[in-house]
Order: structure tokens, then C-alpha cells, then sequence
């Protein structure tokens, strides 16, 4: 191959780190608690990101297997913060899987990232309200904060599915990029051996969605990076932190569903009310473990929260912002009298980066969790294929 030596150049736009100090010694790798035998990472990629091999870059699976505990990064005899790179690297993967290049515009420049997510939250604030001045003008008013529901509806119809579309158009970049077809037609063709048939394409299936859903809500590979860390308590530790924002997003994210396809908006519901409950339980977990996350990085005691970008911060600013506003909304659901001007700015300032977070999902940090979702389930999958099928390649 021929050895490109802009792709660092490129990659080091993505996040702060030195590898240039790297001398490939291999401690990284030892000492990561995840790091296997087929995904020595961070050394494999440092070594790949230094000769320009882009390819092996964006198809490797290490890339989001790390969880960035800092453990190489405290280790490392030449201070070339490895474990920053490996952070750059997934938001350099996550920019090359846009095929718009809008995410390498809001990771490369801050100062565009600030303006065009600035105006993005304005815009819809701005479009709701127009359209609730315009119903209340018609008499069509439905009260939701007197904001029209049916609007809210539609736009969070297409946010959802134009969320969809573009997170799927990324997975299949990557999919494509790193030949998982040819990998996934193998095993097909397995199951076409005698004794074998869709049972066995089931068990692969089932096999690899067991060890993903356990990643996604249990966290049982980010736990195992956090086992050596046994004089922080488990409130505080790396691993709790990311799993309450995790939780509290997912639980949010299902509550407003339930609500937006069963409840009537003009029904007042008690706190008890399942629903309710869940969205309240998790925005708690929600402002939880954003405020010690953004606590955490002021701070920048630990080498993990010490190499955040704007767009890290503007992320997990977002959620926190989302989960205080809405608590304060569900408050003033229940209290007996409120102005409704007030009440209707609130849910606009509310509503207005939570749909934002929705639509830039592909774009922004959000789009991570998707793909190292599919990277696991894509890397179980094969992992397993190889060890009961050790001929295939």
C-alpha cells in the first residue's frame, strides 16, 4: 500500500492526542481490558492511522470497542494519549458514514457547530410557535402547553423516520465498506449444509442479540474496563455514569412514544400513570449522570474526561438540558395555576433541542451508539461462525 501521511494529519482534527510520540511499543494493548487477540486495539489502529491505511481504519471493529476508560493513556511511556486517538478515531468513522459531510463540518469547526445547531433549535422553537400563533388566530388551538399537538405529531413523524433513514444509510456505508456481506453470505451458506438449514442461522441470530442487548443495557464490556477502578464507588464510577445517561435517554425516549401513539394529549394522567413514571424515573437517571459527567470534565481529574471536543460538550450539555426542562414541565403540569406564555416558552425551549438531538442522530455523538451496536452484533456474529466453523474465512 502506499503510505499516506496526511490521514493523521486529518484524524488529529477530530480530537487532541500526540501519536506521533508513539513507538508502537504494544503497552496500549496490554493493558486494555478489552482489548482481544482479534482486536488489539488501540496499538493495531495507531499503527494503521500512522501508515495512512484509512480502509483498515474505518472497518475495524476495535474502533467502537473501546469505551475509553484512559487506562492506556495513564500507562503509555510516551505520553501519546492513545486513548484520546481512539476517541478521535470513532468521531473520524462517524463523519466518513455521512455521506452528506455535514458531520465532518460540525466536528472539525466548533464555531460552525455552535451557529448551525444554534439555528437548527431556533428554527423549530420558531416554526411551533408561527403554527401555534396561526391555530390560536383559526380557533383550531389544541391544548398542549397551547402548543398545536397535531403539528408536534407530524414533525416528530418525519424527525423519527428521517433519523431513520439516514442512521440506517450510515450502517450500510459501513457495513459495505468493511465486506460484512461477504461474511454474513458464508454463514448463510453454512446453514445450507445438510443438517443444518435456518436453525442455524436462528442461533447465530439469537447468540449475537443476547451479547449486544446485554452490552446495551447492562454494559457488561464497559463494566469489565472499570474493574480495576475499585476505590471509586459504583455511584461515581465511569460505567454507572454512562449507563444512567444510556438509561434515562432510552426511557425517556420509550415514554414520550407510548404517550405520542396512545395517550390523548388533552388527558391530565396521574404521576403513577406507567408512562409518566417511566419518563420521570428516567430523566432523575438522565440529569443524574449528565451533571456528574459535565462535573466530571470540568474537573478533568480523570484522563477520560480530560480530551473533550465542543462537540462532546454541546452532546451531553443537550441531555442535561432536555432532562432539567423537562422535570420543570412535569412540575408545572401539576400545579394549579400557571402563566401559559411562560408554560409555552419553557416547552418550546424544551421541545426545541430534543427534537434537534432526534434529527442530527446520524450526525452528532448519538450516532455511536448505533454503530457500535452494529459492530458487536456483526463481530459476535462472525466471531462464533469462526470458532464452530473453523475452515471459513
Amino acid at each position: 500500500m502506499k503510505v499516506n501521511p496526511e490521514l493523521i494529519k486529518d484524524i488529529r482534527k477530530y480530537g487532541a492526542f500526540d501519536i506521533s510520540a508513539c513507538f508502537n511499543c504494544g503497552n496500549c494493548t496490554a493493558v486494555c481490558p478489552l482489548a482481544m487477540e482479534d482486536t488489539p486495539f488501540p496499538r493495531y489502529l495507531i499503527r494503521r492511522a500512522h501508515v495512512g491505511d484509512k480502509k483498515a481504519l474505518l472497518t475495524a471493529k476495535g474502533t467502537w470497542m473501546c469505551y475509553y476508560c484512559g487506562e492506556c493513556s495513564k500507562t503509555c511511556p510516551r505520553e501519546a494519549k492513545p486513548g484520546a486517538f481512539m476517541a478521535a478515531a470513532r468521531r473520524y468513522a462517524i463523519a466518513n458514514a455521512d455521506a452528506t459531510g455535514i458531520t465532518k463540518l460540525l466536528y472539525k469547526y466548533p464555531v460552525f457547530n455552535f451557529i448551525f445547531m444554534s439555528a437548527l433549535a431556533l428554527f423549530f422553537a420558531l416554526f411551533m410557535y408561527a403554527n401555534r400563533l396561526a391555530d390560536r388566530a383559526h380557533g383550531k388551538i389544541i391544548e398542549v402547553f397551547n402548543i398545536p399537538y397535531e403539528l408536534i405529531h407530524v414533525l416528530g413523524v418525519v424527525l423519527l423516520s428521517a433519523a431513520g433513514v439516514t442512521m440506517l444509510l450510515g450502517i450500510l456505508i459501513i457495513t459495505l465498506r468493511a465486506g460484512e456481506i461477504s461474511k454474513l453470505g458464508l454463514i448463510y451458506k453454512e446453514s445450507k449444509a445438510p443438517g443444518k438449514g435456518i436453525k442455524f442461522i436462528i442461533e447465530f441470530i439469537r447468540t449475537a442479540f443476547v451479547s449486544v442487548m446485554q452490552e446495551m443495557f447492562a454494559f457488561k464490556r464497559f463494566r469489565d474496563c472499570d474493574e480495576e477502578k475499585k476505590e471509586i464507588p459504583l455511584m461515581f464510577k465511569p460505567w454507572f455514569l454512562h449507563a444512567c445517561v444510556a438509561w434515562g435517554f432510552m426511557g425517556l425516549f420509550g415514554a414520550t412514544l407510548i404517550d405520542f401513539l396512545f395517550k390523548d394529549p388533552a388527558m391530565l394522567v396521574a404521576l403513577w400513570y406507567p408512562p409518566r413514571l417511566l419518563g420521570t424515573i428516567s430523566g432523575l437517571f438522565l440529569i443524574y449522570g449528565s451533571t456528574a459527567i459535565i462535573i466530571n470534565r470540568l474537573r478533568q481529574k480523570e484522563i477520560n474526561y480530560s480530551n473533550g471536543t465542543f462537540s462532546d460538550w454541546w452532546f451531553i450539555f443537550t441531555l442535561w438540558f432536555i432532562g432539567v426542562t423537562g422535570f420543570i414541565l412535569e412540575v408545572l403540569v401539576y400545579m394549579p395555576k400557571i402563566d401559559q406564555n411562560t408554560a409555552d416558552i419553557l416547552f418550546l425551549v424544551h421541545v426545541a433541542p430534543a427534537m434537534e438531538l432526534v434529527a442530527m442522530a446520524a450526525f452528532t455523538k448519538l450516532a455511536h451508539v448505533f454503530y457500535r451496536m452494529h459492530a458487536l452484533f456483526i463481530y459476535e456474529l462472525t466471531s462464533n461462525f469462526k470458532f464452530q466453523v473453523p475452515n471459513s474465512k
